[in-house]
């Protein structure tokens, strides 16, 4: 038996001579290098033989000058990092309105209609509390305010806050915020049966231009300020094709011609009971006001609101979507598939089964009692109540 010690000696030498075999092939060990301190940097040599450091800081990444040597170099960062700082202590306290404005006439690398919807949303910005407030100032309660103020769906408001962040990252400014979870749950739904009905017996009633707003938006699937965009000419066959919106921002009217998404712009087909209301290819838009201008997209609902809500008073968030979201579920309640729906709603067809396909109460019972209609086993009997 080999006594302990011996074991011990055996097995500590043959560690040493494997760690001594390492080393010849590996070289020596190095101690591990720390992460490099914000603006120390790191050096690289590049193709030509100078040497340049880099280094990463919260507002990105920052590449100092060639120099020959790495002491050079290092201070030529140094110097460049100061300058920047200089810059930035210098720079005004602008506005947030203002940076947005700024941000969006020098991004010419976007595409034109892209750079034509940052315009417009840096215009509408204007108006808002939040332009007011010196960007260095913003804070997540800020973000939280506008949220809250805003009268848009969640979608657009998520778009709207990415380029919230875009022009304040841009600017070497920083700001974690995430959206406030809602407070009420008010889901957006279509009209029932019996909703329907009601409003197809007050059409009588309306002036005829609401009246055509309405068909516009149920019977055609158009958003507000695609049918307000409508014009006789648009006419084509037994279709329209939807060409321009117009939204209203910064008190004005804006004839847009570019869609809320790449497949808004397209062909759709008219019901035959709309051919004769929109009547032959003319000039002029198909909803006006007084002054024979295209109708106010705001003013559409407003009004459409005011006379459909003593109606129907138990749709939430009632408008012209609202109609827009029962033509689309009237389609698939008629057995339509759903590529052909969603190319009548100009929508992906995700996008219409996640947003458009609700089933209403009276559906779901329907199916329910159509499965399981039949009767019990004799031997299952309702229990009395005690």
């Amino acid at each position: 038996m080999t006594p302990c010690g011996e074991t011990f000696s055996r097995s500590h030498d043959n560690a040493r001579r494997s760690s001594d075999f390492r080393t010849i092939i590996n070289g020596p060990m190095r101690k591990k290098k720390g992460r490099a301190r914000d603006g120390e940097g790191t050096p690289e040599q590049l193709p030509s033989g100078l040497y340049r450091y880099v280094t990463k800081l919260k507002t990105g990444t920052v590449k100092g000058p060639a120099k020959p040597t790495k002491e050079e170099a290092r201070l030529a960062l140094a110097q460049k990092l100061q300058s920047l700082s200089d810059e930035s202590a210098a720079r005004p306290r602008r506005s947030f309105g203002i940076m947005a404005r700024s941000w969006t006439e020098s991004r010419t690398d976007a595409a034109p209609s892209t750079r034509d919807t940052w315009k417009y949303w840096a215009s509408a910005l204007e108006s808002d509390p939040l332009a007011k407030i010196p960007a260095i100032e913003i804070t997540p309660a800020d973000f939280t305010a506008w949220w809250r103020r805003a009268k848009m769906a969640a979608v657009t408001k998520i778009k709207r806050v990415a380029w919230f962040r875009q022009v304040l990252r841009d600017n070497g400014i920083r700001v974690e915020w995430s959206p406030p979870k809602s407070d009420k749950h008010n889901p957006r739904r279509p009209l029932n049966e019996a909703e329907r009905a009601a409003v197809l017996n007050c059409l009588a009633t309306l002036p005829d231009d609401l009246r055509l707003a309405v068909l516009l938006c149920w019977y055609v699937g158009l958003r507000r300020s695609e049918a307000c965009g409508l014009m006789h000419s648009d006419r084509d066959g037994d279709g329209i094709r939807v060409r321009r919106t117009v939204t209203y921002a910064d008190g004005a009217l804006r004839v847009r011609p570019k869609g809320k998404t790449g497949v808004s712009l397209a062909w759709v087909p008219l019901a035959p009971v709309l051919r004769d209301l929109i009547g032959p290819p003319r000039k002029g838009f198909v909803l006006t006001d007084d002054a024979k201008r295209p109708m106010n997209p705001k003013v559409l609902s407003n009004r459409l609101t005011a006379i459909l809500k003593p109606i129907i008073p138990l749709v939430p968030k009632l408008g012209t979507h609202a109609l827009r979201r029962t033509f689309g579920t009237m389609l698939l309640e008629s057995g339509t598939d759903v590529v052909t729906a969603a190319k009548a709603m100009r929508h992906d067809p995700a996008t219409l089964l996640r947003d458009y396909a609700r089933s209403r109460d009276d559906l779901t019972l329907k199916a329910v009692e159509g499965v399981f209609s039949g009767s019990l086993p004799p031997s299952i009997t309702p229990t009395e109540p005690k």
